[in-house]
């Protein structure tokens, strides 16, 4: 079955990320042998079947069962999540596995073979602040993900306006955020203080790709999108104390109205950049900024004789 052989070379390629080979799967237009979407499960299975190692090269087989083998016995126990969102995609520069450290000092995500560290708070942020030049919303995760029951959580979660990972991020719940991850992200390749983020989305070819690669100076250029060219954020707005995502509350402070008038406003559609992550309801800075300086504008004109 060709099928075999390319649910075990993904395997290979994304680092034994069961959830993005059904992904790939799914997007080619494979499906069980009962006519089922693929799931992580059904990956499992075909992976752990002795038999249908004939189907495909020894050497492959191989290499697929020692990753396998690698992460039933990682310390996280089987069937049970990472400890850490990040936790079961990092990598070393020397190909090691790292895993988070909490003994001692501050944690730290440290590699298994060379023990080169990263403390986890300058990976996490480097993570985030180098996906500020990605947008995502509900319903592209959905379709992208054949709208499997992960990726609908989340996509209700993230909302139908397009937002940016980065912004996002910080407002995700820890579930929230292990999903995104578990969804989006194949590996992240850590260099001293530089990471390369390679996403779980594939070309016609069905190869990864390399997302980009970000430093303490999250300025990089030449990215590139799992799905489409990412839209970069720029920093317009002529406040920039207002974070890139505002709260009701925040909106109602900045057009002098009540909560409660934010809200109605919503309600009619009479604000732009409203999206909804979870049950927060927040409006997109630039969007809102854009909007009053075009009222503005168009108030002063009308003003004229």
């Amino acid at each position: 079955m060709l099928v075999v052989k390319e649910l075990v070379e993904a395997f290979v390629e994304t680092g034994g990320r069961a959830k993005a080979v059904a992904a790939a799967l799914n997007g080619r237009g494979h499906t069980t042998r009962r006519g089922s979407a693929w799931t992580d499960t059904a990956v499992g299975r075909v992976l752990r079947n002795p038999t249908l190692k004939d189907l495909v090269p020894e050497d492959l087989w191989t290499h697929c069962q020692e990753i396998l083998s690698q992460r039933e016995s990682s310390p996280t126990r089987p069937g049970r999540r990472a400890a850490h969102p990040l936790g079961g995609v990092v990598h070393c520069r020397c190909t090691g596995r790292m895993y988070l450290r909490t003994d001692g000092s501050a944690p730290r995500f440290v590699c298994k073979s060379c023990q080169a560290k990263i403390p986890e708070e300058t990976l996490e942020r480097l993570f985030a602040e180098s996906l500020s030049s990605v947008t995502i919303d509900g319903s592209e995760v959905v379709a992208a993900f054949e709208s499997g029951p992960e990726a609908t959580e989340l996509g209700h979660n993230i909302g139908d306006g397009a937002v940016s990972v980065s912004d996002a991020w910080p407002l995700l719940e820890r579930q929230e955020r292990c999903q995104l991850v578990d969804l989006l992200v194949s590996r992240i390749d850590v260099d001293d203080d530089t990471i390369s983020v390679t996403f779980s989305g594939s070309d016609d070819s069905g190869a990864e790709k390399p997302v980009f690669s970000a430093n303490s100076l999250p300025s990089s250029q030449g990215f590139e999108s799992f799905r489409e060219p990412a839209t970069r954020q720029g920093n317009r707005s002529d406040n920039p104390d207002l974070a890139p995502l505002l709260t009701v509350d925040e909106v109602a402070d900045l057009l002098r109205r009540s909560s409660k008038s934010v809200y109605s406003m919503i309600e009619r559609a009479q604000l732009p950049g409203v999206t909804r992550l979870g049950r927060r309801v927040l409006i997109r800075r630039d969007d809102l900024l854009r909007w009053l300086n075009e009222s503005r504008v168009s108030s002063q004109q009308e003003r004229r004789p």
